[in-house]
């Protein structure tokens, strides 16, 4: 998608445009009951205006990548609560089910080798992959993410939940492993959340 169109979508589709668009129309309405008359063009303008200086600003979900290892486990659980917070109930709930097992998992490297790859591939799962996942979904207007096709005639929240889903189910495996002490096969499934879900940005298709 080209730059330009982007820009012209995720404002066509932005919370401020809608709700500027919604009181324009209403003033549109106040002129067709004659309840305004003289200068009623303005007056839509005005209330587009408000709407558009009314609709709440766009939250700042970003991780300070300066932050030592023990705080950055703390930021990433404060990210994913509040990344709950701001989805819709479907992505919400797929992000939920993999954060409860990536913590059942975190919970229990204390058994590996602090130097070992498996603690470092979960960890990062947990302060950067995940993240990289979510931010430039969230980053989106609410509207946009949820009605606009992208890839495969499917909506930027439709993506998101695959991929968390993915997400979920190898984690699932690496858990299973854990358990069952079975390094090798987490290490092979550490490998690929490192190539799967490093890609930051690149899993929209924008």
């Amino acid at each position: 998608m080209k730059r330009r169109t982007r820009s012209w979508l995720f404002y066509l589709y932005s919370t401020a445009n809608i709700l500027g668009s919604t009181l324009a129309l209403a003033g549109v309405g106040l002129f067709f009951l004659g309840l305004i008359d003289d200068y009623w063009y303005l007056i839509v303008l005005g209330l587009y205006a408000v709407g558009y200086r009314l609709a709440p600003k766009q939250v700042d979900m970003h991780l300070d990548s300066q932050l030592l290892k023990e705080d950055e486990m703390k930021a990433a659980e404060q990210f994913i609560d509040h990344a709950i917070m701001h989805l819709s109930a479907p992505a919400a709930d797929a992000l939920s089910r993999v954060w409860l097992v990536l913590s059942d998992l975190l919970k229990r490297l204390d058994r590996f080798d602090p130097h070992d790859k498996v603690v470092h591939d979960i960890h990062q799962t947990a302060t950067h992959h995940l993240p990289d996942l979510l931010i430039p979904y969230l980053e989106l207007p609410p509207a946009f993410a949820r009605f606009h096709p992208l890839k495969d005639n499917k909506t930027a929240r439709e993506l998101l939940i695959e991929q968390l889903n993915k997400l979920e189910s190898t984690l699932n495996k690496t858990l299973h492993d854990a358990l069952n002490q079975d390094i090798e096969k987490i290490r092979i499934q550490g490998a690929f959340l490192d190539q799967t879900f490093a890609q930051g940005k690149d899993w929209l298709p924008l």
